[in-house]
């Protein structure tokens, strides 16, 4: 499963349940820093939120916490550890914002973490058990964060060019066009057909392609997309988590003009087709580039960050960590 690499706070998060841990508890250090339980629970949000969205249900759906596997590890053991690793990995990029010379002092940094803590998005998460302290050390961390990639973009020590762009899109998107067969309706959750019944239009759609029908009329006349009339080219994506992980999965293993077998996702069951990717000049007619000029900019960052994290000194505190629960 994908999952959003790292902390946005533009995210829309909810409900973690409690645990019982008091607000000096720590889940971490890292190099002798603590990283408390109050601010790991701001991390572990959003990647619930993702997990959740990536799945194509709700982050309140009990059923899917309790009972999911990835790869044979529990849904609840990969949100825990992942805002455990996005939790070390700002702590590590706050250390060295300092070693920088950037800091929390002056009052222009007050008054940005003064105004993001008034926000409608602070506001949510203090009102479903994000702690003050929790919410003001992960918005310190964002702030340090922010401020050193900006100087080391200053300073191109990372950067990004055109051509950077184009050869990124190159190597990393694909096009693909997909057949859709609803199981339940994706804004509202209303149940259309049971699996099998989904499953059963897809087999007989696959039966017509193989009889020589078209795909693209197939598409007109049968998908149930949402977003079709708006992408009749088809969907041009990246690896990152933009479509829910079985489709994305099922799209980067086909080859070019190849036709997938029915694909089962949340929403229903697709059938996919991979097309040649989409000229970069006319996707960048439609389509924010800036996008591509962050995911190189993101990996610039991880592989910085990969650099420090292999010289710094991480402790986990089982014990603490173990409380944490999510249902």
């Amino acid at each position: 499963m994908k999952i959003l690499r790292f902390i946005s706070l533009s995210l829309i998060l909810a409900l973690l349940c409690g645990c019982n841990t008091t607000d000096n508890a720590y889940i971490a250090k890292v190099n002798d820093e603590v990283i408390k339980v109050s601010e790991y629970k701001y991390y572990l949000e959003v990647v619930k939120f993702s997990i959740a969205a990536t799945a194509g249900t709700s982050i309140n759906d009990s059923a899917f916490w309790a009972s999911t596997d990835i790869n044979g590890k529990s849904v609840i053991e990969i949100a825990k550890e992942t805002a455990l690793d996005d939790a070390v990995k700002a702590t590590i990029i706050a250390q060295q914002a300092k070693k920088e010379g950037i800091s929390l002092h002056g009052n222009d940094v007050k008054l940005q973490i003064a105004n993001a803590k008034k926000s409608e998005l602070a506001t949510y998460l203090k009102q479903n058990g994000v702690t003050d302290k929790g919410l003001t050390l992960a918005l310190n961390k964002a702030y340090l964060r922010t401020k050193l990639f900006e100087k080391y973009k200053n300073e191109n020590i990372i950067s990004v060019t055109d051509e950077n762009i184009s050869n990124f899109y190159n190597d990393n998107y694909i096009t693909v066009k997909h057949i859709l067969f609803l199981t339940k309706d994706p804004s509202t959750g209303v149940v259309h057909r049971t699996d099998d019944e989904a499953l059963i239009l897809a087999n007989d759609t696959i039966s017509k392609l193989k009889n020589g029908e078209n795909f693209d009329e197939l598409a007109k006349t049968l998908s149930e997309d949402p977003g079709l009339a708006t992408s009749l080219d088809g969907y041009t994506i990246t690896d990152n988590g933009q479509m829910v992980a079985e489709f994305e999965n099922a799209a980067f293993e086909l080859q070019i003009n190849e036709i997938s077998t029915p694909v089962k996702t949340a929403y229903g069951y697709h059938i996919l087709k991979r097309e040649p990717l989409i000229p970069f000049e006319i996707f960048k007619q439609t389509n924010n580039v800036s996008d591509i000029a962050n995911e190189i900019l993101t990996e610039a960052e991880d592989e910085l960050v990969k650099e420090w994290k292999s010289s710094t000194k991480i402790e986990k505190n089982e014990s603490e960590y173990n409380k944490i629960s999510i249902s």
